[in-house]
């Protein structure tokens, strides 16, 4: 009777060569002369892990396997055969991809955190983050632009409510993605996102987050939404209304402090919260009162 010996020599993570030896009960090794091993492999009663191509000095546990290994000075390829080192192909190169950086920045691979205007020597936290940041000798400035730390607005000059008559925002007025700056620089807008601000002249006041830029309705949106949106319904448009939007049904309304920018329906029309399409009001269905009830 005849045993089955199977090997598995893993070349790498994908791929995985079997090696099937048949050999006597009467424990007669096979041998490479024998052609029961592959050319430039030879058998080993206890052999190791097996070198390969991706790693020809493998670091191997303290066990034996036996069967065909490759002979010395030869590594396994992915196609399982035994080649000598140079005929191992050659690695793939990484994917590249092309990350641009705006004017006084850099891209890394691993920083800590950045130099800003209002903090030009923070103390960094141990991890560290990939990305564009600014080169040696700038800081990022309040619009997000890098520049040197003399270029930073000073309080030289200030532009928004002074005095002690007028009352300054507080910072909890300022909307989620909005940032209060007691000196901040212009601001970065829909109509003309890379301004050129004046150096050392303060703005005062909620300033939008970078990257998002200062739409015409007064919000801070993504450059994307600075341009008209197309809304799915045709009885919709694409604007910034002040109050409640006017529905079939009787509901309760807290009246928002500033305009909310998105799919509205059209004048003399309004929403019909069975269906969510905008109709004329005798087009409302299932309903006995189309009065809306806000709070200021």
């Amino acid at each position: 009777m005849e045993t089955l010996l199977v090997v598995c020599l893993c070349v790498s993570v994908l791929v995985c060569h079997v090696q099937v030896s048949a050999f006597a009960q009467d424990t007669t090794e096979p041998r490479a002369n024998g052609g029961q091993c592959p050319a430039n492999e030879e058998y080993q009663s206890c052999g190791t892990c097996t070198r390969t191509c991706e790693n020809p000095n493998p670091i191997c546990p303290a066990q034996c396997i036996s069967g065909c290994f490759c002979i010395e000075g030869r590594v396994r390829n992915r196609e399982g055969k035994c080649v000598r080192p140079d005929q191992c192909p050659s690695a793939p190169k990484p994917i590249q991809y092309q990350i641009t950086c705006r004017e006084h920045q850099v891209y890394k691979q691993c920083e800590t955190c950045e130099k800003t205007c209002s903090n030009p020597n923070p103390k960094c936290p141990t991890p560290c983050a990939m990305g564009c940041f600014c080169e040696e000798g700038f800081v990022k400035s309040p619009n997000g632009q890098c520049v040197r730390l003399d270029d930073c607005p000073k309080a030289e000059v200030m532009v928004g409510p002074m005095g002690h008559d007028s009352q300054e925002p507080e910072i909890e007025d300022c909307a989620p993605d909005e940032e209060y700056f007691s000196c901040g620089w212009c601001e970065p807008s829909c109509s003309n996102p890379s301004p050129s601000c004046p150096i050392r002249v303060c703005t005062r006041g909620c300033l939008c987050r970078p990257p998002l830029l200062r739409h015409h309705s007064g919000h801070c949106v993504e450059e994307k939404d600075c341009f008209p949106q197309k809304c799915k319904d045709p009885n919709e448009e694409y604007v910034c209304r002040y109050g409640c939007e006017l529905r079939c049904e009787t509901r309760a309304c807290v009246r928002p402090r500033r305009c909310l920018l998105g799919c509205h329906c059209r004048l003399g029309l309004v929403r019909d919260g069975a269906t969510g399409f905008c109709v004329t009001r005798d087009k409302c269905l299932n309903t006995t009162n189309t009065n809306d009830i806000s709070f200021d």
